[in-house]
C-alpha cells in the first residue's frame, strides 16, 4: 500500500520490488522505498 508517496518493502515481493526499481518508478532512500516523480505520473494514468 502506498502511503504519503512511500511503499513498505515488506508488502512487495522481491520480484515486484525489482520491477519498480528497474523501471524507475521507485527508488530506495534512507532504507525506504519512495515513489519517484515518474512513478507518480504512472500511478495517476487514467484507467478504464
Amino acid at each position: 500500500m502506498i502511503k504519503d508517496g512511500k511503499l513498505s518493502k515488506e508488502d512487495l515481493s522481491e520480484r515486484e520490488l525489482k520491477v519498480l526499481l528497474e523501471l524507475g518508478l521507485a527508488e530506495l532512500k534512507d532504507g525506504k522505498l519512495v515513489i519517484t516523480e515518474r512513478g507518480e505520473r504512472f500511478l495517476n494514468l487514467p484507467t478504464e
